[in-house]
């Protein structure tokens, strides 16, 4: 059985998920700080449901999501070309933050 490691895997303590391909209908992931140690297996559209989700940041803290945000807002006004004033600036960031603190619970 071949396994490869996950990209979201950065070799830390915390974040060492191993998976195989080529079985069907289930995805085997395993520890990768423990390749002896038992093997869980979860159905692949449940699987597949996860990727998704660690894809499209669901899982991300509060913190990463208004961070994510923020970028993405930054990025939005680059490419509009807009520059608001100071004053404009702070209403922005303050509807901003009540946005952020909607979404994220906070």
């Amino acid at each position: 059985m071949a396994w490869r490691k996950s990209s979201y895997s950065d070799g830390g303590e915390d974040n060492c998920v191993e998976v195989s391909d080529g079985f069907p209908g289930v995805v085997p992931v395993r520890d990768s700080k423990n390749p002896t140690g038992g093997v869980l297996l979860f159905p692949a559209t449940a699987w597949s449901g996860f990727i998704a989700t660690v894809k499209n940041g669901r899982l991300l803290t509060p913190a990463e999501r208004a961070e994510r945000a923020r970028k993405a807002l930054t990025t939005l006004k680059e490419w509009n070309g807009y520059v608001p004033a100071a004053a404009q600036q702070q209403d922005l960031d303050c509807e901003l933050d009540r946005r952020l603190a909607q979404v994220t619970g906070r």
